[in-house]
């Protein structure tokens, strides 16, 4: 019988949102994450529709759809100011409206979303193989986890991403 357990290095905005992701298909699911802490860098995102819709499908889009914003015009200028094009955006998006969110709010809806039961801090993956049908995880403390599947959200770096995929596991990001 395959494990069930779904692996995922990078507590960022995509591990926590395939962590949320596979939980809700019945995954038990384990983040692993470096820092000691988890937050988001950077400032904001632009959300298109369907990720939006993505975010709705997760029970994630609350937060954002109250500390966003949702644009209904916008222009695209040069780095001296002179305009190139403006663009009715309320017209771009049907029916799930396009927003504007500080990246620490839509990680934050995640990761109040996925919670922290299976969230591992302090916790760097430094090597990935497969056993059999499943994938062994290697943590620089020295644990060793096996799941069924794993997600690389680890970013630039990514010690999954430097693994050949075969067989269940799977590299992202």
């Amino acid at each position: 019988m395959p494990d069930r357990t779904a692996l995922v290095v990078g507590a960022g905005i995509g591990g926590l949102a395939a962590a949320v992701a596979l939980r809700e298909a019945g995954w038990h699911v384990r983040v692993f994450e470096r820092a000691a802490s988890p937050r988001e860098l950077g400032f904001a995102l632009a959300l298109a529709p369907n990720a939006m819709a993505a975010l709705e499908e997760l029970g994630a889009a609350r937060p954002i759809k109250a500390d966003g914003v949702s644009p209904v015009s916008g222009e695209v200028r040069t780095d001296g100011g002179r305009l190139l094009r403006r663009f009715d955006v309320a017209g771009m998006t049907g029916r799930v409206p396009f927003y504007l969110a500080l990246r620490p709010v839509v990680h934050g809806a995640l990761l109040e979303r996925f919670g922290s039961e299976g969230l591992e801090l302090a916790s760097e993956a430094v090597d990935v193989e497969m056993d059999g049908p499943d994938v062994a995880l290697r943590l620089a403390d020295g644990r060793t986890v096996m799941g069924g599947v794993l997600v690389g959200a680890d970013g630039t770096g990514s010690v999954v991403r430097r693994q050949p995929a075969s067989g269940r596991a799977a590299a992202s990001q």
